[in-house]
């Protein structure tokens, strides 16, 4: 450049030392994050339902889920939390309904419901419990709680006898087809299957005296059960349906044997004479 000594050294843009940071820093629209949802208000504390206002507020949880301790310890815990910030638990429900005097109502409701429920399972405790949306053994310990085991075994017992009724082999072998949950459940399982595997075979025996072409044939149609079903049955109790009794011989086949065997007879005493 004219003016300018062309021998003098050109100044270098100087690069920032390390370590310091540009004081400028460009900010991008698409960098930008939106707001996160703000955070839900802390639930409140179960405590406050032990006040006399918590009653009512308890009562509508009832009105609204019934006697199922489930249902109302699910509905505190989506409503409250304890001291702790844990979700309550059945024992909290349990003091609650102690604290306003509704225990004993409650409980006899929770008896009520759950005989009502055994006795349309007809005695099955797993199907009612599965009614009720509760464990067996949860089933089992709230009739033990509210004075329902008593009445239940009763259910039970009925349910047994009329079963037990039911002897002949064709029913209870449909019985022990169909129904082996609640033959087990009832405790008539081993029962039934060892009342069969005495008594099939001299069963068995009558088919085969009475000249059946195929046992497992003769005994479905003796029991008015399916192919697939005598199979079930044979392989439950295991019974030998492979022997076959013996064909009898048509009429007209064994005369013309006979008749064969006179004929060589005849000609063996002419030949001899």
């Amino acid at each position: 450049m004219a003016g300018m000594d062309e021998g003098a050294p050109r100044r270098r843009r100087r690069a920032p030392a390390p370590g310091r940071r540009a004081s400028v820093v460009i900010r991008r629209a698409r960098d930008r994050r939106p707001p996160g949802p703000p955070s839900a208000p802390p639930l409140p504390s179960l405590d406050g339902l032990l006040a006399s206002e918590g009653r009512a507020t308890l009562e509508a949880l009832l009105r609204r889920h019934g006697a199922r301790a489930s249902h109302l310890v699910r509905a505190l815990a989506e409503g409250w939390r304890r001291a702790d910030g844990s979700p309550p638990g059945e024992p909290d429900l349990r003091a609650l309904l102690d604290a306003h005097g509704l225990r004993r109502s409650f409980e006899r409701r929770e008896r009520d419901a759950a005989l009502h429920a055994v006795r349309v399972a007809g005695g099955v405790l797993r199907r009612a419990a599965a009614s009720l949306r509760i464990a067996p053994g949860d089933l089992e310990a709230l009739l033990r709680r509210t004075g329902g085991s008593g009445e239940a075994e009763a259910l039970r017992e009925a349910r047994r006898a009329e079963l037990r009724r039911r002897a002949t082999l064709a029913e209870r072998a449909r019985l022990l087809l169909s129904d082996a949950e609640r033959l087990e459940d009832l405790g008539l399982l081993e029962e039934f299957e060892a009342d069969l595997r005495q008594r099939l075979p001299e069963h068995l025996k009558a088919l085969r005296a009475g000249g059946a072409a195929s046992l497992a044939a003769a005994l479905g149609r003796s029991l008015s059960l399916e192919r697939a079903e005598v199979a079930s049955l044979a392989g439950r109790l295991g019974l030998g349906l492979d022997t076959q009794a013996p064909r009898a011989a048509p009429p007209a086949a064994a005369s013309l044997r006979r008749g064969r065997r006179e004929a060589t007879r005849r000609a063996s005493s002419e030949g001899r004479t």
